[in-house]
């Protein structure tokens, strides 16, 4: 086969790795030195003539694929030319469009918010509903606000504006509305506040707007840190109290801070919210109290105050005994409460002194504290015996204590004294005894709870709804115990059927010396009273007993 004819039948094939290589051979020739046209030239490496012997030159081949490909690379970067504009053109008109819609953003009016409450008035104060109304010429702006926090907490005052906007925004009209001053709106009322205005023509929106707001804290609502030292804790009383100077929240305001030593023997000096001693609790003897006054600035948040007592400083000493004669008479003593009285009273000291100067009489104290609750009043007696060293009773009989009933706060202290027989020898006797002979403790009715008892058949089914228990002949204060005598008293109550499927036939007091029985379907109520027999009530409560005489499921059918 002729050789020309096999190239010319492979010259993609040919071409292809010709022209990969033909860079690297023009490369070579040049490091060589060789000029291509040198080849021409010297007609060693020059064309080859056509022999005519049929199929392409190769030469001529090779030149037409490179043609060829140079053509396809033009295209595809024209392509690719057109397609990078047409992007182009794209991504601005996309921009163009952004722009147009902010700027469409920018056209539309701002929305305004109907309501405006400042965040501190919110805990404060509730808008229950709010319009505005027009007649064609003028309008009224009404808005129902409500005080939802503690009047007792805070002094509230405020005013109000209304403003009036067009559907773009622009303001048609702007007014002040009502002012509320300090506690003119109470704790859960609610009042209608109303703006009048001459002309609103073109008005679309409105803003009501609570400005100048301010929530002072009441004097009674503020706490206290108190800060005594540990020194002075079971020495001293604190009482104290904050106040305004003039108007709340006025800027200046008053701590008046008192204290009273409850020791016997200590005479005591300490600071007061302040570093130097002497602006302070100055020498307070036994039982006395003093009181500081002290103003300052405050600001209109304030919440709190601070009490130091003895803090920087205190100093205390023991007490001398400027009336000695109350001296004590050396012998032995003793207390002795009833078990009833254990659970209100604790002694905490008791003595056997001269009563006078001249030690011509002496006397029996005992000092109390009432360890119960302020609920309970307490009256009681004791007698009191002085013995010689044989247990013989040389003085006869005193009595000591509180024949009324008498109010004491818990935790308070009171002195009970009785005179003795001045007798021959008196001081040199050996003890004295005082025992308790009679205690009463009364509460209130208003601190009784009703427990009435219903028979196990009406469980579910009888429900009392409503009870009250009097006791007019004592001041409505019931005894807790029995032990010493009964007091009547009158209760009563109303029972309600509260099933829907039973009949009850029921049995309780009528009165002083009578029962009722009663029939009660579904939903029915019955009243029972009993006006007599003992009110005493160990485990604070009250009630009767109510009987069941029947329960009868009502057949629908």
């Amino acid at each position: 086969m002729d050789r020309r004819t096999v190239l010319a039948n492979t010259g993609i094939t040919f071409s292809a790795a010709l022209a990969g290589c033909s860079e690297l051979e023009d490369e070579s020739d040049e490091v060589n030195g060789d000029d291509p046209d040198d080849h021409d030239q010297d007609g060693s490496d020059g064309p080859e003539e056509d022999d005519g012997l049929g199929g392409d030159d190769s030469t001529d081949d090779t030149d037409g694929q490179d043609d060829d490909q140079d053509d396809e690379e033009e295209e595809y970067e024209i392509q690719e030319e057109e397609e990078q504009e047409e992007q182009e053109e794209q991504d601005q008109e996309e921009e163009e469009e952004q722009e147009d819609a902010e700027d469409d953003e920018d056209d539309e009016p701002e929305e305004r918010p109907d309501v405006a409450l400042p965040e501190e008035a919110e805990a404060h104060l509730d808008v229950l509903s709010h319009d505005l109304d027009s007649d064609g010429s003028g309008c009224e702006f009404y808005a129902e606000l409500e005080r939802i926090s503690s009047d007792d907490e805070y002094h509230v005052s405020f005013d109000t504006e209304v403003t009036l906007y067009s559907d773009d925004g622009e303001t048609i009209a702007e007014k002040s509305g009502p002012s509320v001053s300090r506690d003119d709106l109470g704790e859960g009322k609610s009042r209608v506040y109303t703006v009048s205005f001459d002309d609103c023509e073109g008005a679309d929106q409105y803003t009501f707007e609570v400005v100048n707001f301010s929530a002072i804290r009441s004097a009674d609502a503020m706490e206290a840190d108190v800060d005594i030292h540990s020194e002075l804790e079971e020495k001293l009383e604190i009482d104290h109290e904050f106040s305004w100077v003039g108007e709340p929240g006025s800027g200046q305001c008053r701590l008046t801070i008192g204290a009273t030593n409850v020791t016997d023997e200590y005479v005591i000096s300490a600071t007061v919210n302040s570093d130097y001693l002497e602006r302070g609790l100055t020498n307070l003897g036994p039982g006395e109290s003093d009181e500081k006054e002290i103003e300052g600035s405050c600001t209109e948040d304030v919440e709190s105050y601070l009490v130091q007592i003895g803090t920087e400083d205190y100093e205390f000493e023991e007490a001398e005994v400027v009336n000695d004669h109350n001296e004590e008479i050396d012998a032995e003593g003793e207390v002795i409460l009833s078990e009833e009285a254990e659970e209100h009273l604790e002694v905490r000291d008791h003595a056997f002194v001269w009563r006078d100067e001249d030690r011509t009489e002496v006397e029996v104290r005992v000092e109390l504290e009432k360890t119960s609750a302020d609920k309970y009043q307490l009256s009681f007696r004791f007698d009191t015996h002085v013995d010689d060293d044989d247990g013989e009773n040389i003085t006869g009989s005193g009595r000591l204590g509180a024949s009324e009933r008498e109010q004491l706060d818990e935790g308070e202290s009171r002195v009970y004294s009785t005179g003795v027989d001045l007798v021959e020898g008196i001081e040199d006797a050996a003890e004295y005894t005082v025992e308790m002979a009679r205690f009463h403790a009364s509460v209130h009715v208003d601190d009784l709870e009703p427990d009435f008892d219903l028979d196990s058949e009406l469980d579910e089914k009888l429900e009392v709804t409503d009870s009250s228990i009097s006791a007019e002949e004592s001041g409505d204060y019931i005894p807790l115990y029995n032990r010493y005598g009964r007091q009547s008293c009158s209760r009563s109550a109303t029972v309600e059927n509260i099933t829907e499927d039973y009949r009850l036939t029921v049995r309780g007091p009528d009165g002083e010396r009578h029962n009722k029985t009663i029939e009660l379907d579904p939903g029915e109520t019955a009243d029972f009273w009993f006006s007599r027999g003992s009110c005493a009530s160990d485990d604070l409560t009250y009630g009767f007993n109510i009987h069941s005489e029947g329960v009868e499921e009502i057949d629908d059918s």
